[in-house]
């Protein structure tokens, strides 16, 4: 997993997450948004009750790391039944600000009123290490699927030693058709 923690004394910050699940062939990102400051410690606190869970596939973190690289954008649709996720990765210079916007927005299909956005920007090194870690999971997924590929030959193997059973001419007709 990696955590980035964006809080500031506007309460407008967020903190975002990505971590990689092998089995699901996927990475989850997590933005939660600011929900207050303490000026003394000069620390923010984050909503549990106001966050977003998106899921990326092996081929939308290859568009990211392909927008770092070329520093383009890159968008993406998820629609259920109930909700539209819009994202967006593209990148941003505002002053001495250089870096990457990442723009996750959740709308209700069935409330048009209940739209969230939840925006962190990444600085190049950020997103050096936001790449970096996208590569190391899609290795992570590669290997899931090796490591599974592997056990199912290994079970296949043990169906070799069955006896073949004798095919009826009708069966090997329909093998001959191709479609």
């Amino acid at each position: 997993m990696i955590q980035f923690y964006k809080a500031n004394a506007k309460v407008t910050g967020t903190a975002c997450s990505f971590s990689v699940n092998p089995k699901d062939k996927s990475v989850y990102a997590s933005l939660i948004k600011q929900k207050s400051w303490d000026a003394n410690s000069k620390t923010g606190r984050f909503d549990t009750e106001n966050k977003c869970i998106t899921k990326l596939s092996v081929m939308e973190l290859g568009a990211i790391i392909n927008a770092i690289e070329t520093k383009s954008d890159w968008s993406a649709y998820h629609g259920t039944q109930t909700r539209a996720t819009k994202m967006n990765f593209s990148p941003y210079s505002q002053g001495d600000n250089h870096g990457y916007n990442f723009r996750v927005t959740a709308d209700s299909k069935e409330d048009s009123e209940n739209k969230a956005t939840f925006s962190m920007g990444f600085r190049y090194g950020e997103a050096e290490a936001l790449k970096q870690y996208f590569v190391f999971a899609m290795h992570s997924i590669f290997q899931n699927s090796l490591d599974e590929a592997q056990a199912n030959a290994g079970n296949k193997k043990s169906n070799y030693n069955k006896p073949v059973q004798k095919q009826t001419q009708e069966e090997k007709v329909d093998e001959d058709v191709v479609w």
